[in-house]
């Protein structure tokens, strides 16, 4: 089989140590094909100077002058992919020597396969795992088929169609990627590609699961890099102002009617158990992420309409394939568990 170029994507901002052995491990891959293109995010840590000091003429270098986010950064470097298809990894990931062949194989033999999710394991507990795809639940919010943090026992060995996947291993055919209009900038963090994936599903693609395509995966380097409250601060504005703006997007009217209003209460219900719990900040983040969308609902609009305007699936479709139902306590205790799961592992490294 004759695998074509592929162009590995990696996004860092003031993560030089983990940028570098990321791009070391992708440089013993044994893909035939490929580039590596490493985007700085406003970095004041000297990762450009050190990077093309250690990497030279191996790796492709574009410096932002100030942090954009993954999303735009990724996008930024567009212009410099000659792959044919994209692979894009965390700064904090380091991907197994055949992450890279078995997943291009599998994509090449698929046209529609637009967009492969690779078995995310936590590099210091490599038999636990971090994210393997997920699922769109009855309420608008992802179920995920295997928690961040469980012990692998086999429950993930064979390959699934998925709704969406995370960037952090994730490989997707860069003409579709162009075609549905690449990542949506207004998602500074988070949730970005599951935006893209749903718009890509609606372009008539579809996403998929490959437990043999292996990427562990450094749980919490974000918070280091940020400072707690920050990347605090980040987590409940973005996350909540990006999960609303893409059911309003790109979800089908009246499928808008039966799952946003019960969508909504469960955010306000979140920011009320926070505010209770004492944290205060945090359940006003989650308001500042609702208020966003009431303040740019004209520009979501305007968004709505072009991807409306490619759907070629319905959401009956969709949701027959990818969609999981789902309940609010099952919710809340899915949340519990991940939460105690990962920051126990957290805790463990640091």
């Amino acid at each position: 089989m004759t695998l074509p170029k592929v162009s590995v994507l990696i996004v860092t901002f003031n993560g030089y140590e983990f940028a570098r052995r990321c791009i070391a491990e992708v440089l013993k891959n044994t893909y035939p094909d490929y580039e590596v293109i490493l985007v700085d995010n406003g970095s004041n840590d000297d990762t450009v100077a050190k990077i093309h000091a250690e990497f030279g003429d191996a790796v492709k270098v574009l410096a932002l002058p100030t942090n954009l986010g993954p999303s735009a950064a990724r996008n930024r470097a567009l212009p410099m992919v000659t792959g044919e298809f994209i692979a894009t990894l965390d700064n904090d990931t380091e991907p197994d020597p055949q992450w890279l062949v078995n997943g291009v194989a599998r994509m090449v033999v698929d046209p529609k396969l637009a967009v492969l999710q690779c078995r995310l394991m936590l590099n210091r507990a490599r038999d636990r795992f971090d994210y393997v795809g997920d699922y769109l639940g009855s309420f608008g919010f992802l179920i995920q088929p295997v928690n961040g943090g469980d012990r692998d026992v086999g429950q993930a060995n064979d390959e699934c169609v998925i709704f969406s996947a995370k960037s952090a291993g994730m490989i997707v055919r860069r003409d579709a990627f162009i075609e549905v209009g690449g990542f949506d900038e207004d998602y500074f963090i988070y949730v970005e590609e599951t935006d893209l994936c749903l718009r890509i599903w609606l372009a008539g693609y579809t996403a998929l699961y490959l437990p043999t395509s292996v990427v562990y995966h450094e749980f919490g380097s974000s918070q280091l890099a940020l400072g707690t409250e920050l990347y605090t601060r980040v987590g409940r504005f973005h996350g909540t102002k990006n999960y609303v703006t893409t059911l309003l997007k790109s979800l089908e009217g009246l499928t808008l009617l039966r799952m946003l209003p019960i969508h909504l209460s469960l955010w306000f219900a979140w920011a009320f158990l926070n505010f209770v719990r004492g944290r205060r900040r945090s359940a006003l983040w989650i308001l500042e992420g609702l208020w966003w969308n009431v303040r740019n609902v004209r520009r979501t609009l305007a968004k709505r309409k072009t991807i409306q305007g490619k759907r070629t699936i319905s959401d009956r479709e969709l949701l027959r394939r990818v969609g999981r139902r789902d309940s609010v306590s099952n919710l809340f205790r899915k949340t519990k568990t991940q939460e105690t799961s990962l920051g126990n592992y957290q805790a463990h490294r640091l």
